[in-house]
Parts: structure tokens; sequence; C-alpha cells
């Protein structure tokens, strides 16, 4: 989408490698919106942009570590 490389994710394991995260409204392998819920209301995850389609969190990594241990 960006050109850039991405990877697939579907749990919050791991999301600390990268600095966006970007979820399908209608997609099923992928992180929980709970778990986007948690990372956003502890300042881990904050919504940047956002379409009929999906959905693009910017992950803030310091506050990754601290609220799911990475």
């Amino acid at each position: 989408m960006t050109g850039r490389k991405s990877i697939i994710r579907d749990t919050a394991k791991g999301l600390s490698s990268g600095d966006y995260l970007c979820l399908k409204n209608e997609a099923g392998d992928q992180v929980s919106p709970k778990v986007i819920m948690y990372l956003s209301e502890h300042g881990a995850a904050q919504l940047i942009y956002e379409n009929s389609e999906f959905k693009i969190y910017q992950l803030m990594k310091d506050h990754i570590y601290r609220s799911c241990g990475k």
C-alpha cells in the first residue's frame, strides 16, 4: 500500500517492530479491535487515518513496551 515493507500480525506480540498498524474493517486475521482499544487508551496507539475500508494507527513504541511488555 505504501511501497514499504509490511507484515501481518494477529496478536499484539511484536507490534513494537513497526511504526504504523493498518487494520481492515472486515478482516479476521489481524490484531483484535479490543487490543487496539486497550493500546489507544494507554497511549500506545493513535488513530491517524480512517476510511470505509481500513484504519491506520501510529504506534508509540515506548508505550507499547509498558502496556503489553512488547
